[in-house]
């Protein structure tokens, strides 16, 4: 349990960190006014989307590559498959970050469910947080 806590907080602020450090102010001030009004969104966001990212980037690419390839570029090699399909080049190294975290949360717990919950979790909070700002 306290690898998905771990791992989710280390996501979250090393994204925003990271995206604060490679974009510029008004690129990060048009991100943050990006509208979910659709409800169906919310639940696909925090409940299918991390678990088929997961399975997909983390449970497949980065397992198999892992093997023949090592940590380091296994996880980069997954972690930048799993920021192309977010279509946003403002915050695609912040993506990759996301990705490097749930590999490495991944292969510490050898358990899928530690990125999935994490990766849940960093979802919902950035949704609220997209919310509440109105």
């Amino acid at each position: 349990m306290e690898y998905i806590y771990y791992s989710t907080a280390f996501a979250f602020i090393g994204f925003n960190l990271i995206n604060s450090l490679t974009t510029r102010y008004f690129e990060t001030a048009a991100i943050a006014n990006v509208e979910i009004n659709i409800p169906v969104l919310y639940i696909y966001s925090v409940t299918f989307s991390p678990i088929i990212e997961e399975y997909i980037c983390r449970g497949f690419i980065f397992k198999k590559l892992n093997v023949k390839l090592g940590f380091v570029l296994s996880a980069l090699i997954s972690s930048v498959v799993f920021a192309i399909p977010h279509f946003n080049l403002n915050v695609f190294a912040g993506y990759v970050f996301l990705g490097f975290v749930w590999c490495w949360y991944y292969k510490k717990s050898d358990s899928l469910i530690v990125p999935i919950v994490s990766h849940s979790l960093f979802n919902f909070i950035t949704i609220l947080i997209m919310s509440l700002k109105g």
